[in-house]
């Protein structure tokens, strides 16, 4: 049992007016004193007995969620005995958001009482529906008592991301993309063949006309080009992360939410590498969206490799990823590309997404570009979270070795940034 901060002023008023009666003998002041050493009394007896007979239920409806949107959850509070519940105060301890709290007040007995609440979603990552903790005591607040509830039911927040409209096409190594014979299980424009459905192919393969002509279900064979290869490298190194030294995590907070509730889009990041993973899931969506094959790589104590696929199914699993993923490497992203070079192939395009403005990054890219790979530098401008750092040079230098690059700064939306036309040459 806790004793709260309204005991010790109630206490030192209790003793205030024993003293006063001590000088007064007033009968008024005498049953005061009484009056409140009754309440003191009877509080910490009706806390120390209390009841411990409720459960507390955390839902939601949606265990997938994004940043930017709002998290509407169900909190379900069942008195399971005949005294009631004077109030209770529910605090969040799940990270989602910072600790809130909600007051509930009078649960008869045997009643159930629930409430709705939104939170706005400002961070990514996976977390559970808990712990809750729950505060409950006597009606004057005198003393307190706390029951922890868990919850195993998580649910996945992903990184934000914008509908990008236009993007360089990838090119490959080989000139006029010519198709490698080799069957592919993935749906892309390149049908060569139609055969026998079999037991376990997706209903999406069937073809249907020569289905219709052959009276029994066919299925479409692909293959692949070189040319709708991508990959996209996310640097995790973590020595490459740049902190907004503009606004306070509040303030940011505060400025999302207005935006979202204007129908603006919220472009404000709080360091380089969530904006990162900003574009990644951006570029992600729109490759999907246009039937391309994409892959991923990021460098951390592990690195984290995704084969190319196409499908809706590969940007579930690289949003799921991206919705944990920790900068936490210090290993260059593209000395790690290189020291794994069977990871990709040349007839691949290599996407770059890095803050990192150093001579070595510019000859890493170089190299790269040597061995025969199409690379494509969304360089993350780190003057744009702190104006002190001088970057114009290496910009100059990007431009000078003709590396294909787009410069992106925070602040400003992604789909404004990324068209083909702010690619210099």
């Amino acid at each position: 049992m806790k004793v709260n901060k309204n005991f010790w002023i109630l206490l030192s008023l209790l003793f205030l007016l024993i003293v006063i009666n001590a000088y007064l003998n007033d009968p008024s002041v005498e049953r005061t004193v009484f009056f409140v050493g009754t309440i003191i009394f009877f509080s910490g007896l009706m806390t120390l007995f209390s009841n411990r007979n409720f459960s507390l239920i955390r839902s939601v409806k949606e265990t997938r969620q994004q940043v930017g949107q709002f998290l509407n959850e169900k909190y379900e509070i069942e008195n399971r005995n005949k005294i009631p519940i004077f109030w209770i105060t529910i605090e969040d301890y799940s990270g989602i958001s910072k600790k809130k709290q909600q007051i509930i007040t009078w649960i008869p007995g045997k009643t159930k009482r629930s409430f709705y609440n939104l939170t706005y979603l400002t961070h990514r990552g996976v977390f559970t529906l808990g712990p809750t903790q729950v505060v409950y005591g006597d009606p004057f607040g005198l003393f307190s008592r706390v029951s922890i509830f868990q919850s195993t039911q998580k649910i996945i927040i992903l990184p934000s991301f914008e509908k990008v409209t236009s993007f360089p096409e990838p090119t490959g190594s080989d000139t006029g993309g010519e198709a490698r014979k080799a069957r592919n299980l993935e749906i892309n424009p390149y049908a060569i063949s139609v055969r026998d459905y079999h037991l376990g192919d997706p209903l999406k393969r069937i073809h249907w006309k020569y289905t219709a002509k052959m009276d029994k279900l066919m299925a479409k064979e692909f293959e692949d080009d070189p040319q709708s290869k991508v990959w996209i490298l996310l640097d995790g190194d973590i020595n490459n992360r740049i902190h907004s030294v503009e606004k306070t995590s509040e303030e940011a907070e505060l400025n999302s939410i207005w935006r979202s509730q204007n129908r603006i889009n919220t472009n404000y990041f709080e360091n380089s590498f969530e904006l990162g993973i900003s574009l990644t899931a951006s570029l992600c969506d729109y490759y999907v969206s246009n039937n391309q094959i994409i892959g991923f790589f990021s460098n951390g104590k592990q690195n984290i490799v995704f084969p190319p696929e196409g499908g809706v199914r590969q940007l579930d699993k690289i949003l799921e990823v991206l919705a944990s993923l920790k900068n936490d490497s210090y290993q260059s992203i593209l000395d790690a590309v290189i020291n794994h070079s069977a990871v990709t192939s040349k007839a691949n395009t290599l996407i770059t997404i890095s803050a990192n403005t150093s001579v070595s990054f510019i000859n890493a890219i170089q190299q790269l570009s040597l061995r025969g790979f199409q690379m494509i530098l969304l360089s993350i401008d780190p003057s744009s979270f702190d104006i002190s750092v001088e970057v114009e040079d290496f910009y100059d230098n990007v431009q000078q070795a003709g590396v294909r690059s787009i410069r992106i700064r925070n602040n400003i939306p992604a789909v404004i940034q990324l068209p083909i036309k702010s690619i210099s040459l």
